[in-house]
């Protein structure tokens, strides 16, 4: 992925104190969207832990970092108190930029899945997958579609015949609407099955939404 153009540069590497690594996208002046199971619980229950955004990173370009990097200062997730186990329908994870990024860059907007979109080949992808140039080089999967689904309190888990790996989880995925603004509509988490069909995964839905809307409020430029 050579472009470096919006809305393409958004999207860049995670990595944390806990030794995983990522993808993460621009949503505001100062958030960054990821996956939940990117948070580095480990290194947060001894006291000491880092997140390091870095877009449009790529190992293989003179520099490797052409917009810099930020750490993260804050985390916000789905955390409701019956909901005691992992569930894809909510691994999602706003973090908080030490720097403004989006305000050099810009930044998607993000909705829920509508049914009607469903099969629509319409949908580009941007991740860092482990196998591409080890994670260290994004990589793009274009006109995707998102098929089965379920929901599960205001959360969305979302089928693709998308190809992700480890090091994809976390990133968008985008298109281009009507009203010429681009969305994102969920990010990668990992894999889901049904009928004995394992695929690809995303997280979505009204509270990932509702989640990046009290952000931009909470925590402005």
């Amino acid at each position: 992925m050579t472009d470096h153009t919006w809305p393409w540069i958004l999207t860049g590497r995670v990595t944390n104190s806990d030794g995983m690594a990522g993808s993460g996208v621009l949503v505001g002046a100062r958030l960054m969207l990821t996956a939940h199971h990117l948070r580095p619980s480990q290194s947060i229950g001894q006291g000491s832990w880092w997140m390091t955004f870095s877009p449009h990173f790529d190992s293989g370009a003179d520099p490797n970092t052409p917009f810099g990097s930020s750490n993260v200062s804050d985390l916000a997730h789905y955390n409701a108190e019956h909901d005691t186990e992992y569930v894809a329908g909510h691994d999602f994870m706003l973090c908080r930029l030490f720097e403004p990024m989006g305000l050099q860059l810009g930044f998607l907007g993000a909705t829920s899945f509508a049914d009607s979109w469903r099969g629509l080949q319409v949908w580009h992808h941007i991740g860092y997958p482990a196998d591409v140039g080890g994670g260290m080089r994004p990589a793009v999967q274009i006109s995707q579609s998102m098929d089965d689904e379920y929901e599960e309190d205001n959360g969305r888990c979302i089928e693709t015949e998308a190809s992700l790996d480890h090091g994809n989880a976390g990133g968008p995925f985008f298109s281009w609407f009507d009203d010429g603004h681009v969305r994102l509509c969920g990010v990668v988490s990992g894999a889901a099955s049904s009928d004995g069909d394992l695929d690809s995964a995303l997280t979505s839905g009204d509270a990932m939404v509702c989640l990046i809307d009290w952000g931009r409020s909470a925590w402005p430029a």
